[in-house]
């Protein structure tokens, strides 16, 4: 398997789709617009005083990224160019040509580029102005026209600053048969001893696959193999005598993988933890509110419930750690969290 990676992009902006792009600039991918444009405008740091009010000209323009597609793909390969995320309306083109349109930063964007192997292409993906809920104030009510974090249209303890960009890495990988976007769901049985599964992904190709799902301890506890084909692949399966996964404090967090492998060697897998989780309605203990003080909260009209067990449900307030998203690291997150 070989993996090409995305070195030099650049960016530019226009006010409409089909208006003149200006002020082309070099890109980091993964990374924001707005980073760039303060990069090379030379901003003073977002995070201080008025500062971000400087951006307020990106929310409502688009951007251009630009960069080289060249790689070359053998008999019977097939070259995959994977986008882990886009914010958040997008257009990704070669050539000019229209591949994919869509929108959704979490979503990741996969497409066959075999046919362009062995030449070098103009690879391009706009991205569109973000969205806003039309009619609203400028406020975070604009934010309920997409699933972006609303704290970025404007909150007490975060700015008006509203990132976009690719804010995940891009790759492009070529091999023989792959499978990818891997989807596990299931359906317990009323007595929560027994998993009914589907196991399914996209494929390139024409290959034998090889599933297994291994317990906790790493032994296999099902397996199975397919030739897939341009349809993708999908398995259905019962597991029985299943180990639970509980929240902390309940019981054990047992967790499952699901792998799958092609008789190259391509592998793909995700972890799972079976449960049953209900919102439970209470409805027979829904009072009114005390009319004298001191008054008094309403009792709890819904329950959370995992695995038959009612669940007090708690936690921590966590709040956007970095107004872009591209800049937080693992380290990061694991040293806000031990804290």
């Amino acid at each position: 398997m070989k993996t090409y990676d995305f070195n030099k992009w650049t960016v530019s902006h226009a006010s409409a789709l089909n208006g003149e792009f200006v002020e082309e600039i070099s890109a980091e991918v993964p990374g924001a617009v707005q980073l760039d444009y303060a990069k090379a405008k030379n901003y003073p740091p977002y995070w201080y005083e008025e500062n971000f009010k400087l951006f307020k000209w990106t929310e409502d323009e688009y951007f251009l990224y630009k960069t080289t597609l060249d790689f070359s793909a053998g008999e019977g390969e097939r070259a995959i160019l994977t986008f882990e995320g886009i914010d958040y309306g997008y257009i990704i083109r070669i050539d000019g040509k229209i591949l994919r349109e869509g929108e959704g930063m979490f979503s990741p964007v996969f497409l066959d580029v075999t046919s362009y192997s062995g030449k070098k292409h103009n690879l391009e993906v706009v991205i569109k102005p973000i969205p806003k809920r039309p009619g609203t104030p400028e406020k975070r009510d604009q934010a309920s026209a997409s699933c972006k974090p609303a704290s970025s249209y404007g909150w007490d303890w975060h700015p008006r600053l509203v990132p976009s960009g690719i804010w995940k890495p891009v790759t492009l990988t070529v091999g023989k048969g792959r499978a990818y976007d891997l989807t596990v769901s299931y359906r317990l049985s009323d007595d929560l001893k027994t998993a009914t599964v589907n196991v399914s992904a996209k494929t390139v190709g024409n290959e034998k696959i090889t599933l297994n799902l291994f317990d906790e301890k790493g032994a296999s506890v099902y397996t199975d193999s397919k030739t897939f084909d341009e349809n993708g692949v999908s398995f259905d399966f019962t597991v029985s005598d299943i180990a639970l996964w509980y929240p902390r404090g309940y019981g054990k967090q047992s967790l499952y993988t699901v792998v799958l492998e092609t008789e190259n060697g391509d592998r793909i897998k995700k972890r799972i933890g079976f449960r049953r989780t209900k919102l439970v309605r209470n409805f027979d203990d829904v009072t009114p509110a005390e009319q004298t003080f001191p008054k008094t909260r309403y009792s709890a009209p819904a329950t959370l419930e995992i695995n038959g067990i009612k669940v007090f449900a708690k936690g921590s307030n966590w709040v956007n750690t970095e107004i872009f998203p591209s800049l937080m690291t693992e380290n990061r997150y694991r040293e806000l969290i031990d804290m």
